[in-house]
């Protein structure tokens, strides 16, 4: 499957629930979006200033005794602490709210691409589960290593965002996986793979480009869900692939069965008397009577077999009976 046949399937599931799938994307570039980022800060030393007054070192007003050119360390080593509590804070609450959406929504589509019916729920089942806790460590160790990477070369980060970039697709299926699994099982399926996403993720720039041109309004109901669908199916297709190589197994990274919903005619009534329960995944409509019949073999009549003609058996007179009559 190459890039044009997953944008093209994306758009046909976008048409089956398009609001339901549009409210979702809202949701996750609010929550996720919102909160992934870690916060930046920007300083302008510059030789001028708005206040007025005498200026001292880099152009910072002379009457901050805090700020001068001895208090410089400390303010460096406060400025530090400042930005990693910062950073540290932003890893928290990404994880344990931006990640729990991001992990939901991955699994909000991979059962829409399967016909199940999704709500909204969806995006916050790993709190109801009681996952929560795992996804965020995941997250936060996922996260990490990313940052780490980017902290020595920007490349280096970049491979690894792509490397990692399965992990929340595999945690929609299996919250409970720890850590080391989750990201070796994203490293395996992501192999070979990584520059396909993101020449996909890159095939949709010109659609934000030209949503700017609408105030953002295009991205919000039409490109953010239309991409996420598209990366759910690049997931599914990356995923299928490993296991058709032998990389991984079924059982490693499972996935949801096609449902088929309970025709109206069979929703109440049942062969055994009883009620379907909609939310069964099994269900398959009853047969006909004629399939459940298993025929009787027919019994088979002796055919009538003439009796033969036997001639009477004449008794025979004993011997003894035969000598006296002949003495006489």
């Amino acid at each position: 499957m190459n890039r044009v046949q997953i944008k093209e399937a994306a758009k046909e599931l976008l048409k089956k629930n398009h609001w339901l799938c549009v409210g979702v994307s809202i949701i996750v570039m609010i929550l996720d979006g919102g909160v992934s980022s870690a916060p930046t800060f920007s300083f302008n030393f510059s030789t001028t200033t708005s206040v007025d007054g005498p200026t001292d070192i880099q152009g910072l007003p002379s009457f901050i005794p805090d700020i001068q050119e001895e208090s410089m360390p400390l303010f460096i080593l406060v400025f530090l602490i400042f930005l990693v509590v910062a950073l540290f804070g932003g890893f928290v609450i990404n994880a344990f709210v931006g990640s729990q959406v991001k992990v939901g929504s991955c699994r909000f589509f991979l059962k829409h691409r399967k016909n199940h019916p999704v709500e909204v729920g969806e995006l916050f089942k790993s709190y109801s589960d009681k996952t929560f806790i795992n996804v965020a460590k995941v997250s936060i160790i996922k996260n990490s290593s990313i940052l780490l990477w980017s902290a020595l070369c920007v490349i280096p980060g970049i491979i690894k965002t792509y490397e990692y970039a399965a992990v929340d697709y595999i945690l929609s299926v299996n919250p409970s996986m720890n850590y080391k699994r989750a990201l070796d099982l994203s490293k395996k399926i992501m192999n070979g793979h990584k520059m396909e996403l993101f020449e996909l993720q890159f095939s949709f720039l010109g659609w934000h480009l030209l949503s700017i041109f609408t105030c953002g309004l295009l991205s919000i109901f039409f490109v953010m869900p239309y991409q996420l669908i598209a990366e759910a199916e690049f997931f599914a297709y990356v995923r299928e692939l490993a296991i058709f190589n032998g990389i991984i197994s079924y059982n490693d990274i499972p996935d949801y069965e096609e449902y088929y919903p309970i025709p109206p005619m069979y929703q109440n009534i049942t062969p055994n008397g009883g009620f379907y329960n909609q939310a069964n995944m099994n269900y398959a409509p009853p047969q006909s009577a004629e399939a459940n019949f298993t025929p009787v073999e027919p019994v088979v009549k002796a055919e009538h077999v003439e009796e033969a003609n036997v001639e009477p058996i004449v008794e025979e007179t004993p011997a003894e009976e035969v000598i006296e009559e002949t003495k006489e």
